[in-house]
């Protein structure tokens, strides 16, 4: 049998086995199920002392970002025992490796990483790892992980899981223990809460784990900020000892201090953090704590200012109950939207493109900014919306300065004296972004999807012709240059399905070898595109064909530059 003679049908059935494994990759979850899947909702309330509701409260959920508690109250005990200074350099807090230069480009505070002001964009590849996989020390996780600082120190808020656990990795080195040794030894285990792990595989907690059996599932390797599971009976232990009397974890100063203002909204009015504590302004007064936003992934864990009352909400996916959106108002009221309309700037004139300040600006995963983006436009001086429903509210002006989204969360603008706006969210800034960035970024990325069309159907088309060639035994027609553009055209495809695996896992927090594989290459993808457009000016140009031919080489070289354009604009390149 001649090889050679039905190379192109090899390469043909190859190529569409790499295109079915590419849509057919296995997804994988990211986060435990609650034992008991019937109970879709878990919640403890308390008003002035009274517990005024108490509902499946011994069921495990995962807590999400109030995990965080954990970290910013191990921080304050370390600060009174006089271990550590909230504002002072973290480096004089980290192992030696940190303090290497480019490491850490700016100098940030312990108080930078609580207030999310530390300038460090999101990390995406390596945040996850597989449940059958060994877990590496939390300080090697990170080195492996860390993020640029696209901004200075306290220039805006960026809300930073990699931030979180850099925070925990500094009560391991000032402690010498563990993470999650430490917080059983000075928080969980003195308030008897034996139903709570904090450790990524739940290892920590005997009870937890015998419930909750993780197999093949992705779990974060930033697991402090993120990935603790309780009750609700549980956490009510934590919440009704930093509310009560007397502390068992803190001293009653160190308890005040942590519910101390150290973040404000630009108007220097409205608080934002408290020590790694968000507070919420949609309530009577201001609220203490961690909101999931409607998150049914995230427990709500709120507290009073008057530290009277507070409410501990979790949720499945099961069913979402009313009644999870109406205790935090039951139990702290509603804010009073302001009757006064006489405002220096009304919300009308933020209307534009918008982009999350924590997105991913610099580096090889910068493509995924493209997903957080957001355009609000003008419904009348006082509201917005969101395209592309223009029609429904998205936000809605309540005061001077102050706006609620459609799920009720209030936020805050900032228009400077140039004009330039910022929309202010409890957990992080939302930016001004070129709508020319964002419509460059969506034509190459329906460029990328036209040139692998149309490469399939030039190889198609191609085999077709030789499939026909070879059942009428007619004569091939020599075309030297059609040989690169079967190369191209396979490596329009090939490059295509490179940049699905690696989106995906880089949205999954992958931390195989695929994405980074899929990174290097998509560089040799790149470079083979090149290739073919420096072969198209000195040979195909002189090909002799007919004009439909060369049209089809013009064509490819066309997708070829805009397959460039691509990796470059979407950062997948080493010189980009």
């Amino acid at each position: 049998m001649n090889l050679k003679k039905y190379r192109k049908i090899i390469i043909s059935i190859l190529l569409a086995g790499v295109m079915i494994l590419g849509v057919s990759l296995p997804s994988m979850k990211t986060s435990a199920t609650p034992a008991d899947a019937s109970s879709s909702m878990s919640v403890i309330a308390v008003k002035d002392g009274e517990v005024i509701e108490s509902k499946n409260e011994d069921v495990l959920y995962d807590i999400g970002n109030a995990s965080t508690l954990f970290i910013w109250i191990s921080l304050m005990k370390l600060k009174e025992e006089g271990k550590l200074e909230l504002d002072q350099n973290v480096l004089n807090y980290l192992p030696e490796e940190f303090s290497e230069k480019g490491k850490i480009k700016y100098d940030i505070t312990i108080l930078n990483l609580m207030n999310q002001t530390a300038g460090f964009q999101q990390v995406y590849l390596g945040r996850n790892r597989l449940s059958t996989e060994a877990e590496k020390p939390l300080k090697d996780s990170l080195l492996n992980t860390i993020p640029k600082q696209v901004y200075a120190p306290d220039a805006f808020v960026a809300y930073s899981d990699w931030g979180n656990a850099l925070a925990a990795l500094i009560v391991e080195n000032v402690s010498g223990e563990t993470y999650p040794d430490y917080v059983h030894k000075n928080i969980l285990d003195p308030l008897g809460m034996n139903h709570t792990a904090v450790a990524s595989d739940y290892s920590d907690c005997e009870e937890v784990a015998k419930q909750i059996i993780l197999k093949d599932e992705l779990v974060s390797v930033f697991y402090p900020g993120t990935s603790a599971i309780s009750t609700a009976n549980d956490f009510s232990l934590l919440l009704n000892d930093l509310t009560g009397q007397k502390s068992k974890i803190l001293s009653k100063e160190s308890v005040d201090e942590l519910f101390t203002d150290t973040l404000k909204y630009r108007d220097k009015e409205h608080v934002r953090f408290a020590h790694g504590l968000h507070v919420y302004h949609e309530y009577a007064d201001p609220v203490y704590g961690f909101q999931s936003f409607k998150n049914p992934d995230c427990a709500e864990v709120l507290i009073s200012e008057d530290r009277n009352s507070y409410v501990f909400c979790a949720i499945d996916d099961a069913g979402l109950e009313k009644d999870f959106y109406d205790y935090p108002y039951t139990v702290f009221g509603e804010r009073e939207n302001s009757a006064d309309t006489t405002y220096k700037h009304t919300l009308s004139e933020t209307a534009g493109t918008y982009i999350k300040a924590d997105t991913v600006y610099k580096g090889v995963g910068r493509f995924t900014s493209m997903f957080d983006t957001i355009k609000l436009v003008k419904i009348d001086d006082y509201t917005l919306a969101k395209t592309p429903n223009t029609a429904r509210p998205f936000y809605t002006q309540i005061s001077e300065n102050a706006f609620k989204d459609a799920n009720g969360s209030v936020g805050f603008f900032y228009i400077s004296d140039e004009l330039d706006s910022i929309l202010q969210l409890p957990d992080r800034d939302v930016l001004p972004y070129g709508s020319l960035s964002v419509t460059a970024k969506l034509a190459l990325l329906v460029a990328l999807y036209l040139g692998m069309i149309f490469s399939f159907f030039v190889l198609l088309i191609s085999f077709i012709r030789f499939i026909a060639r070879l059942i009428r035994k007619g004569e091939k027609q020599k075309r030297k240059f059609r040989k690169y553009q079967y190369i191209q055209c396979a490596n329009s495809i090939f490059h295509g399905i490179i940049f699905h695996y690696m989106a995906l896992a880089f949205m999954m927090g992958s931390a195989s070898s695929i994405a980074k594989t899929a990174v290097y290459i998509n560089y040799i993808c790149s470079l083979v595109a090149f290739i073919y457009i420096v072969f198209f000016v000195r040979s195909g140009l002189k090909e002799d064909c007919d004009t439909k031919e060369r049209a089809t080489y013009y064509v490819t070289a066309i997708f070829a530059l805009t397959q460039i354009l691509f990796s470059v604009f979407y950062g997948l390149v080493m010189f980009s």
